[in-house]
């Protein structure tokens, strides 16, 4: 198959594929069945907030089938089948500006925020909870300026904040990705259902949002190329895949 065959089919996993454990997993044996007889047609990436070695756990633990790519962390950290290590060629790319230790100081002087556990921080990536009740993200962006830092600020949920190097995303991934493979970005189909998955959904590529998505997606309703399944989870996924694919 040539590049300009191959769809690249990038992922969300939690929300998006699978639900919380002990929930219902609408068709998710379905989108399993569905990938395992369309593999050689696509590249399967999945794209998450997760680590990789917990990315591979809950994808073992759902059965699902093993993607060619993982994009963890948020898009920080992109991995490459097998067993080796990060892609030196984005962690290049991303590393110019990022000052983690001073990051991982900001919520001393940003209400609403809480420093998650050392198990949720990643090389590239410094995550907080929120308070609901007291964060302000203008209060962060106001920090981060007055701290001489740079970091792209993503939210989702409502609950969670990601501080990321300015040049990593998980939009930022999905256009690196098709670019190392050279197919098109806007044959490539995402899916997703929160603020992390914002700017793959604005990449340029195809968009599929379940609905279970986070309402701080609803502004992305009307958008050309981004389609609201009235599904929920896998079944979303598999809707939206056949809405873009004709099938």
């Amino acid at each position: 198959m040539s590049a300009s065959d191959l769809i690249v089919f990038i992922c969300d996993i939690d929300g998006t594929l699978v639900l919380d454990d002990g929930d219902a997993q609408p068709r998710l044996a379905e989108f399993t069945a569905y990938m395992a007889g369309r593999r050689e047609k696509f590249l399967f990436a999945v794209a998450t907030g997760r680590s990789r070695q917990d990315t591979l756990d809950v994808l073992k633990t759902h059965q699902l089938p093993a993607p060619d790519v993982i994009i963890a962390s948020v898009g920080t950290e992109i991995f490459f089948g097998g067993d080796r290590g990060p892609a030196a060629d984005w962690s290049a790319h991303i590393i110019c500006g990022w000052e983690p230790v001073k990051l991982l100081k900001l919520h001393e002087s940003v209400p609403g925020l809480t420093l998650q556990e050392a198990s949720k921080q990643g090389p590239f990536k410094i995550s907080f909870y929120i308070e609901p009740e007291d964060y302000r993200e203008e209060l962060v962006c106001a920090a981060l300026r007055r701290l001489h830092l740079r970091a792209s600020v993503i939210q989702s949920h409502g609950r969670f904040l990601d501080l990321l190097p300015e040049r990593a995303s998980k939009g930022a991934a999905v256009r690196f990705l098709c670019k190392k493979y050279a197919a098109p970005l806007h044959r490539a189909i995402v899916c997703g259902d929160s603020g992390n998955d914002r700017d793959m959904l604005l990449s340029g590529a195809l968009g599929v949002v379940v609905a279970n998505h986070a309402p701080e997606l609803d502004a992305l309703r009307g958008r050309a190329g981004i389609f609201f399944s009235e599904r929920i989870a896998a079944a979303g996924v598999l809707d939206g895949l056949r809405h873009h694919l004709g099938d």
